[in-house]
């Protein structure tokens, strides 16, 4: 008798159990739905519909490096196949090495064996530049990408984008070190076109690299270029393809690209696809049981709850891009404090959603260094035009359009300062220096507070 009580007890409780789950199901798909419809109605906004995906023929490993040119369903995706693939000797030749050591500090630290080294190469492999002024002037899409694992997006361009990026750069200061400005200025366009193009790719990752590729090419500028000798055309032709506006809309596409191929990796969970758990544990460092749980039928609501905030926070984070970073970070505080605050059960978005604030970050010390590039030239510009140096940053306002940019981190002006030897010009934030180092930036130890990413300073 007693075991028949037991065997009903346990039954009813299973049945309670089980419409408390469903119901817990019901209700945290609604409010699911209603955060992925947000997130994928965000993405039609900015993206103009879902990631594309390639035939399954199309796709590449990155081992090989670029994809076959025949396979592309783009033109301009098939030229920078074909450069890449034609013209990757370029970056095989053993001179190469020596040069990228150098490309990769900033000019001003190059020794004259150096300059030699990267004169002769450039000399060498002069066709491989003008190609990549021509391929820069097709725009993009540049790669095609297979958004159908999330967890394994292939990239092998992004490396050859980087090259060329240094190539452009090292060229660029070699030509302004014997005053050929014209030249170095059809450098730097072509290389900020060419991480433009690289920036229409709703990936982070790409994001990081269109950065890291303006970078370089900003040294090369501070490094060599001086405003007071260079033509009002030129000046033109190097700031007018700075846009911070659309860098910010470049970034907060990713943010959505990112979070709409998220939800694929949601999706694949609860079909059961086994091939994600593995590099989704291995990645994160977590037991691949735990994520195997998710695919349960009973685990549905935490997967549901998982999945929403994660859809949610990615809206919210998205939209912050699109802000002056001052504006920004407390949006990614919230963000951050949120993901902090998450129960053990949000599996997922405890981790894809760390760190969310550091490409916030990344884009703006990308946007002060095209603001001090344009600033510090038009100072000179100024100066050669009147004698001395403006009195004030409102004075160059004509040549800048009529607005002077205001600085990101605070959204104050930036710090201008006449000196004996020249001008000072930087950041008006302290809080930087990790941008500012990450990015081989010139810092001003003994300007605090006055900031840490600064154009040419003292002379």
């Amino acid at each position: 008798m007693n075991r028949y009580r037991f065997v009903v007890v346990l039954l009813c409780a299973g049945v309670i159990a089980a419409v408390v789950i469903f119901g817990f199901s019901v209700t945290t798909k609604r409010r699911l739905d209603v955060a992925v419809a947000g997130l994928v109605a965000k993405g039609e906004m900015l993206l103009g519909n879902r990631p594309p995906k390639w035939a399954e023929g199309d796709r590449q490993d990155e081992a090989t490096g670029p994809p076959d040119p025949g396979k592309s369903r783009d033109n301009a995706t098939a030229a920078y196949n074909s450069f890449f693939g034609g013209h990757e000797p370029a970056w095989k030749d053993p001179s190469w090495i020596d040069v990228d050591k150098a490309i990769c500090r900033h000019p001003n630290t190059w020794t004259d064996a150096e300059r030699a080294t990267v004169a002769a190469f450039m000399g060498t492999n002069r066709e491989v530049i003008l190609a990549l002024r021509r391929l820069a002037e097709s725009g993009g899409p540049v790669y095609e990408l297979d958004y159908s694992n999330y967890n394994a997006i292939e990239v092998p361009h992004l490396i050859y984008f980087r090259l060329s990026a240094r190539l452009l750069a090292a060229d660029a200061a070699s030509h302004a070190g014997d005053a050929d400005y014209s030249e170095s200025a059809s450098d730097f366009v072509a290389g900020m076109k060419l991480a433009d193009a690289l920036g229409k790719e709703p990936l982070l990752i790409s994001q990081s690299f269109r950065v890291q590729m303006s970078g370089y090419l900003y040294n090369a500028v501070e490094a060599c270029m001086q405003g007071d000798k260079m033509s009002p055309e030129l000046y033109g032709q190097i700031v007018g393809h700075m846009s911070n506006s659309d860098s910010r809309e470049a970034l907060a596409r990713a943010f959505i690209g990112e979070g709409i191929a998220g939800l694929d990796a949601f999706e694949r969970i609860r079909n059961g696809e086994s091939d994600i758990i593995g590099p989704l544990a291995s990645r994160w460092k977590i037991d691949g049981r735990l994520v195997r749980a998710y695919e349960s039928p009973f685990a549905r609501p935490w997967l549901n709850a998982d999945e929403e905030t994660f859809a949610e926070a990615i809206v919210k984070i998205g939209d912050a891009a699109r802000l002056p970073y001052h504006e920004a970070k407390r949006l990614a505080e919230e963000v951050n404090k949120m993901v902090q605050a998450l129960p053990r059960t949000r599996l997922l978005s405890r981790r894809l959603l760390a760190d969310l604030d550091l490409p916030l970050a990344q884009e703006a010390a990308h946007e002060v260094r095209m603001d001090l590039l344009r600033i510090g030239l038009a100072v000179e510009q100024y100066r050669a035009r009147n004698g001395a140096y403006p009195p004030a940053l409102d004075a160059i306002a004509p040549i800048l359009s009529g607005v002077v940019p205001l600085d990101p981190f605070s959204g104050k002006p930036y710090v201008y300062e006449i000196r004996d030897t020249g001008f000072v010009l930087c950041s008006a934030d302290t809080g930087v220096m990790g941008a500012a180092n990450a990015y081989n930036l010139i810092r001003f130890p003994d300007e605090r507070p006055h900031g840490s990413i600064a154009w040419r300073g003292q002379r």
